[in-house]
């Protein structure tokens, strides 16, 4: 197993077009009016085979967003996030604002790679790539004569927006990512061949960061990352200027990401909470005991109406009341017992 990344965004460079083509066979979302919001779904529901793993998801993702995407195994976390990517088909409207860029960490292999770690590592830094490209051109230019006022001014501008990429600090932003992921400083010139399958992932998903997409999407980063390299990912994510989705049970990454908000992926539902982790679990707790509340009075009543019926049914002086008390029943629509209460405890459990 490896990491890969997939990157989506609007080109027209045409040296770039393949690459990018390519990348949507895994990523490809469909781009329209958002209301502002990087991406939007809108009565959204995402199935495996012929069952729906949730229904009604409504969710607007904006500008800077940090969230959190969590749930017990097979609740359809990932579905969801692939989902948003374009990856799956759903039912609903799935829709990124025009001009974002989209990562998307994927389960593939690397091992075909024949770069050095610093090589592959570095190969996905579009903006950076782009502005050296425009760097070069006005430079030539210049080199080969044109000293026109025009040209002089597109060679300003290509050097600020080369600086404004990070073109000038792209080493050092490199080696922070492959150092901060645990690679010595002696491997950056290794060939990826020469990894293992859990240090190729390492480079896969710094290739991914080190891309810097609008919207960064991570589904269980730190699958072969050892206690150092999660504690750096959490803090790159939580200083991270674009917009990140992470899957993940890893308690420390989502405390340390600074989150923004939580998706709970649950019964069917995708339940959403405003603030960071910690305050997710406390609202968490309040939302499934105020459920069951709900649940053990609607028991209650029902069981009054129950008796009343079975009791009076069958006699004549009361079988106008009993049979209004049946209607009652069948009108109630009824309220389940959330599926976090511990069937042996009568308490949440998570």
């Amino acid at each position: 197993w490896g990491l890969d990344m997939t990157l989506a965004e609007p080109v027209t460079d045409k040296g770039e077009k393949k690459e990018i083509d390519l990348a949507k066979a895994d990523c490809n979302p469909t781009y329209g009016e958002t209301g502002g919001a990087v991406l939007m779904m809108k009565d959204v529901t995402v199935a495996r085979g012929p069952r729906d793993l949730m229904s009604d998801v409504n969710w607007r993702l904006m500008t800077g967003d940090r969230v959190g995407l969590v749930g017990p195994n097979g609740a359809g976390k990932s579905s969801l996030l692939s989902a948003a990517a374009g990856r799956i088909s759903v039912m609903g409207s799935v829709l990124v604002k025009p001009g974002v860029s989209m990562g998307y960490l994927i389960q593939t292999a690397v091992s075909g790679s024949k770069k050095t770690a610093w090589e592959e590592a570095s190969s996905q830094m579009h903006r950076i790539n782009r502005a050296q490209k425009e760097l070069d051109v006005a430079t030539k230019a210049i080199e080969d004569g044109d000293i026109s006022e025009d040209a002089l001014n597109r060679m300003t501008d290509a050097q600020e927006a080369f600086g404004a990429a990070g073109g000038y600090d792209v080493d050092a932003k490199v080696a922070s990512v492959l150092q901060g992921l645990g690679f010595p400083q002696k491997d950056y010139v290794k060939s990826c061949t020469d990894f293992s399958g859990g240090w190729q992932m390492r480079i896969a998903l710094a290739r991914l960061l080190l891309s810097e997409p609008d919207l960064l999407m991570l589904d269980e980063p730190t699958n072969h990352l050892d206690a150092s390299a999660k504690a750096w990912l959490s803090r790159f994510i939580a200083d991270y200027e674009g917009t990140v989705v992470i899957v993940s049970h890893e308690v420390s990454l989502l405390r340390g990401a600074a989150l923004t908000s939580v998706v709970e992926v649950r019964d069917e539902k995708a339940h959403l909470f405003r603030g960071s982790y910690d305050k997710f679990l406390v609202e968490r707790e309040e939302r499934v005991i105020r459920a069951q509340k709900e649940y053990e009075e609607q028991q209650r009543e029902i069981d009054k109406l129950e008796e009343y019926i079975t009791r009076f049914g069958a006699k004549a002086s009361h079988a106008a009341s009993a049979q209004s008390k049946k209607k009652a029943l069948d009108r109630i629509e009824r309220v389940e017992l959330p599926s976090e209460i511990s069937p042996t405890t009568g308490r949440p459990s998570f």
